[in-house]
């Protein structure tokens, strides 16, 4: 079984902040900005109470696409016009700790939304959109967290929004604790992870 070698460097980071997640329209509008390669650090005060994370390295078994899985992770002949652009998404089962079936205090669905490489090719990217079920803690609108995971790996069993049915995700953690604060939160699964091509870890 291939497996997902996970690395995490340093506090909570890889975060952008946008507010006021509405509807699928803002959605997008934000998605247009959530890059498939990486997401720029940001400060968040809501995440003033959450632990700094110490370099860690870590294997973790992955178990390979179910065929509806990979249906879902296959992109169509034809993409939409923008960046940002949904193409398809579904609901999905998340798991905190894969010994409990615990689970975040969320609903989530999985995405396929468009985007563009680092040559301009529009290309499909994945992901996971998770909606909060506790009421936003602080002034304002609800925000959404466009959250960037650390190394996953390069196999397409890797992507984040597969991990994340297997209780496998590491960072999940930190994301449900976000959630615990009432923010929405997006997570990206980078280009070629889950879907095809390859990932560009370490490209230069």
């Amino acid at each position: 079984m291939h497996r997902c070698a996970h690395h995490q460097i340093g506090s909570v980071a890889h975060i952008t902040v946008a507010f006021g997640l509405e509807d699928w329209t803002t959605l997008r509008r934000r998605l247009r900005h959530l890059p498939a390669i990486a997401v720029l650090a940001a400060g968040l005060t809501a995440l003033a109470t959450v632990p700094a994370q110490a370099a860690t390295a870590t294997v973790a078994p992955s178990a390979p696409f179910t065929a509806a899985e990979g249906d879902f992770y296959a992109p169509p002949a034809t993409l939409p016009t923008h960046n940002g652009d949904v193409i398809r998404h579904q609901n999905s089962r998340v798991i905190t700790d894969p010994l409990t079936n615990s689970a975040p205090p969320a609903t989530a669905q999985r995405i396929m939304y468009r985007s563009t490489d680092t040559h301009g090719v529009p290309i499909a990217v994945t992901g996971t959109v998770f909606s909060p079920t506790t009421a936003w803690q602080g002034p304002g609108k609800r925000p959404l967290v466009s959250y960037a995971v650390g190394t996953q790996g390069q196999g397409d069993q890797c992507a984040p929004s597969h991990l994340f049915n297997q209780g496998l995700e590491y960072e999940t953690l930190f994301i449900s604790q976000l959630l615990a604060k009432g923010a929405a939160v997006v997570v990206t699964d980078y280009e070629g992870l889950g879907t095809p091509g390859v990932h560009t870890y370490m490209n230069r």
